[in-house]
């Protein structure tokens, strides 16, 4: 079980992309879509890390599910530090501990071929405020890059969250207050960066 990655909504993939480039040296490279109408960019860490820039594909569709409409509202207050996602090997054993369904999710990368999931949320309303669970098809190519995560903050109630990942030791700070994911570090060649929201936003 480790961090996977970190999800960033983004209402630009070009301006958004040119924040993180100018404040963190962070290169962002076009992602693929997904069948909930949402496109990402990727900024590739050392694998399998890496941080996702989740924006507006098909709004028309994203409104059409619970997820889509997830990002939109997220999106009405600027870009911001939505997610993360922890990595597992056995994601069915998840599911059957937390009594939740397994989720298929794929998107289709630029050269038509198709990249395959298994996710496990918590509820809807929760999502953000806990991590969610991924599992990788075994023909996925992990990204190459630089830099791993080292840790998140995250806000909320220390014991819920204790609960929800199992007896697991993560690189997580608890900040307390309202609930969600708050910062993200990054152990670079060039020293440690860290991304909070007010990173994130424009000026």
């Amino acid at each position: 079980m480790h961090i996977d990655h970190v999800i960033i909504s983004v209402r630009d993939f070009e301006a958004a992309s040119a924040r993180l480039r100018e404040r963190f040296r962070l290169e962002s490279l076009p992602g693929g879509t997904h069948p909930m109408g949402t496109d990402n960019w990727s900024i590739r860490l050392a694998p399998p890390q890496y941080l996702e820039l989740l924006g507006v594909g098909d709004e028309a569709v994203m409104r059409s599910n619970p997820f889509g409409q997830r990002v939109l509202d997220t999106l009405k207050s600027g870009d911001s530090l939505m997610a993360w996602a922890i990595g597992v090997d056995d994601i069915e054993a998840v599911a059957a501990r937390l009594g939740r369904r397994l989720i298929p999710g794929q998107w289709q990368r630029p050269d038509g071929t198709i990249g395959r999931w298994r996710n496990v949320f918590a509820d809807m309303e929760d999502f953000g405020d806990l991590p969610f669970f991924i599992q990788y098809d075994s023909d996925r190519e992990p990204p190459q890059g630089e830099g791993t995560i080292s840790w998140i903050e995250v806000g909320g109630d220390r014991n819920r969250m204790r609960e929800w990942i199992g007896d697991q030791a993560l690189p997580i700070r608890y900040s307390g207050g309202a609930p969600g994911l708050r910062a993200v570090a990054i152990e670079m060649p060039s020293g440690e960066i860290v991304i909070r929201n007010e990173d994130l936003k424009e000026g």
